[in-house]
């Protein structure tokens, strides 16, 4: 359930009311609000659900990592405890994603131009 209050002055009939989302990627907007909202800044692309999809990629691309479990608990400790949902966005990678390649000794890479 939704509950919206006017405060202590209230509202006079026919004064507009307007709700802020917050800010959310445009996934978040369609499926909770059921529209998106154009030129969003804060639009995302996921590029990885977590550490272990990182590793899986990194190793699709190079040479097999060793031990995947271990490098993928060295990215979720270089993210903060955080490594769900690295994202690109406008703005650039995710700063938790680039602190997981450089674990993964792919920093050049990383920041190729």
């Amino acid at each position: 359930a939704l509950e919206l209050r006017a405060g202590e002055a209230g509202l006079k009939a026919g004064q507009e009311v307007t709700i802020c989302y917050g800010q959310w990627p445009n996934d978040v907007f369609f499926l909770f609000f059921g529209f998106v909202p154009p030129g969003n800044p804060h639009d995302r692309v996921v590029l990885f659900p977590d550490a272990k999809a990182v590793v899986e990629a990194v190793a699709r691309v190079t040479d097999p990592v060793s031990a995947p479990a271990e490098a993928a608990a060295t990215i979720q400790e270089l993210c903060g405890g955080d490594a769900d949902r690295l994202f690109a966005s406008a703005q650039g990678l995710d700063g938790r994603l680039m602190a997981a390649l450089e674990g993964l000794g792919l920093s050049d890479a990383a920041t190729a131009d």
